[in-house]
């Protein structure tokens, strides 16, 4: 399978966690879309073109559920996303930008790739504790998994900011916040699960 996600504007929102993005599941071999999840996206980033810097941009209402990214230009992705796993003969994580003043497919950028260190390390052990997870516990809220462990156990402590992970936080509690971000990387380390409000499976802190 290949997973796709992208939001309006500059991938930065996708990559910091600050949204939960469009998110697509596409058949490696068909390049069939099997899954798509239309997030409710509020804030987009975009170059500021008399400055030059970036500034954060409310979405209007209107707009929040817009789809980010057409079939055939997910499609299109799909395509180059299978060609640079064949030249470098492994599982890949790629960023990927459209230009909107550009027809397709000409809009269609690549802009980085590197090895995939996450799902295409995954091996039967996992597969076996997550089947083993879903037969035997009751699922009370559903998201998507960013990690490759199956389930983790412990006493949830809610936290809004680091500094009330460093007050609350005890090695092997389950950290729950809105979005994480590097000031929470210490914290992220002692928790046995960690559950967010915000954010993607191909976000930094996943």
């Amino acid at each position: 399978e290949i997973v796709i996600e992208g939001n309006f504007g500059l991938g930065e929102t996708v990559v910091s966690g600050a949204v939960n993005p469009d998110d697509f599941v596409v058949d490696k071999n068909s390049l069939i879309i099997k899954e798509r999840r239309i997030a409710k996206k509020t804030i987009k980033y975009v170059r500021d073109p008399k400055t030059g810097k970036t500034v954060h941009i409310d979405i209007p209402e209107a707009e929040q559920k817009n789809v980010c990214i057409s079939d055939v230009e997910i499609t299109k992705l799909g395509e180059l996303a299978k060609h640079i796993e064949k030249h470098y003969r492994k599982p890949m994580d790629i960023e990927w930008a459209i230009d909107q003043d550009l027809p397709f497919p000409e809009n269609m950028m690549l802009v980085q790739a590197r090895p995939e260190t996450v799902f295409g390390q995954k091996g039967e052990e996992s597969k076996m504790e997550e089947s083993t997870t879903q037969q035997a516990l009751k699922i009370v809220v559903r998201g998507i998994s960013a990690g490759r462990r199956g389930y983790g156990v412990g006493k949830a402590k809610v936290v809004l900011n680091p500094e009330d992970a460093h007050k609350l936080m005890n090695k092997g509690d389950i950290l729950v916040t809105a979005m994480t971000d590097p000031d929470f990387v210490p914290f992220m380390k002692m928790a046995s699960a960690i559950v967010t409000d915000k954010g993607g499976i191909t976000s930094h802190a996943a």
